[in-house]
């Protein structure tokens, strides 16, 4: 496709710079953006396109294909990419990624629904069935511009529990819900009113302590997938595990970088436990401890309870 609309890399193909005169392409899967510097080269681009894909027998969805202006802002794979002036700024304008308006308003009515499949359950269940799907999408935005949205996530979520509260105990009072089911929780000391179970201490997440980190670009051409490229991707892995403590750090290669329960990676800017898998807080061989989130250590503890 780059071929197709021309694109040159500064200092040959293996280069990660492109010339400042041609347009840029941004894929993922069939999805894909050019970036172009008129509405004439992103018209010419459209149509180079159209016939790179006739060649194959494919053909350019007529809903999904436009030619916006950055100043008016797109969205493309859930994040909203749009151009805001500022006066700090020799160019006179900031290019900022969020998570795009339909992305949030998705997630919060799925957080609605969750909540409301929960009504007259445990809050035990509730927290197990929430925290993955807070998890996974915070941590999708989390390499944006994206504080201000985690914090109406967060403010929503509160609704939510309170909601939820009052459903179950129709016939208590506020004041009795509120400190039966929020207040500081240990794993979240910045927070005197996080969401947890009274009997297993189960906690929920906080949208909002989920802390934002730049995500580092992927070289131009370096594909997980190829052999040669292994020590690369070894590196960015490293850059992850070099923020754990070094006896962490033997543990977390054992388990090759997931947790032992859920099975996600353990570079996701949560609390982090060492679980003794025999449960003798004596034994400290390596061979006897796991990380794990601190979360998951509590439903390990409270399911062997």
């Amino acid at each position: 496709m780059e071929e197709a609309l021309g694109v040159e890399y500064r200092g040959g193909v293996s280069a990660d710079t492109i010339k400042r005169t041609c347009p840029v392409v941004v894929r993922y899967a069939d999805d894909f953006v050019v970036l172009c510097h008129s509405e004439e080269m992103a018209i010419e681009a459209r149509e180079r396109i159209k016939i790179f894909l006739a060649e194959r027998g494919l053909l350019l969805s007529k809903e999904k294909t436009s030619i916006n202006k950055l100043e008016d802002g797109f969205d493309f794979l859930s994040f909203n990419i749009r151009s805001y002036p500022v006066s700090d700024r020799k160019a006179g304008h900031k290019t900022l990624i969020k998570p795009s308006k339909k992305a949030v308003k998705n997630f919060r009515r799925k957080i609605k629904e969750l909540f409301c499949s929960y009504n007259g359950q445990d809050a035990a269940s509730l927290i197990r069935a929430a925290n993955p799907v807070m998890r996974g999408w915070c941590n999708f935005y989390r390499h944006s511009v994206a504080a201000e949205v985690l914090r109406d996530v967060e403010h929503y979520l509160h609704i939510r529990q309170k909601r939820w509260c009052r459903r179950n105990h129709p016939r208590k009072s506020k004041k009795w819900y509120m400190k039966q089911y929020f207040g500081r929780h240990y794993q979240c000391p910045n927070y005197g009113y996080t969401f947890k179970d009274p009997i297993s201490d189960a906690y929920m997440l906080h949208a909002s302590s989920f802390k934002i980190e730049r995500y580092i670009k992927v070289k131009h051409g370096h594909v997980p997938d190829n052999p040669d490229q292994r020590s690369y991707w070894q590196k960015r892995e490293k850059r992850k595990a070099d923020k754990l403590k070094p006896g962490q750090k033997k543990i977390a290669n054992n388990q090759k970088q997931v947790c032992l329960l859920c099975k996600q990676s353990l570079h996701n800017g949560e609390a982090l436990d060492v679980h003794h898998r025999d449960g003798d807080r004596t034994n400290n061989s390596y061979k006897n401890l796991s990380l794990v989130y601190a979360i998951c250590h509590n439903a390990i503890h409270h399911r062997s309870a």
